[in-house]
């Protein structure tokens, strides 16, 4: 993360983040809480949001299902 920053390559920094939460696979509601508390006091002295506060982990222009309406 201090490497992304140092060469200010915000997205790769974030990319890392996607990338460690897809390697969580199907525990992903254990694991990925726990990495995120360990790594949240780097994120915070480095400035770097996690895919969840930028909004990534919903898409932005879904449509709503047919049958909702």
């Amino acid at each position: 993360m201090k490497a992304c920053r140092r060469v200010n390559d915000y997205a790769l920094a974030v990319r890392y983040l996607e990338a460690i939460q897809d390697k969580c696979g199907g525990r992903v509601k254990e694991v990925w809480p726990y990495i995120k508390q360990e790594i949240k006091p780097t994120l915070d002295e480095l400035g770097i949001l996690t895919p969840e506060e930028m909004g990534y982990d919903r898409p932005e222009l879904a449509l709503k299902d047919v049958y909702d309406m």
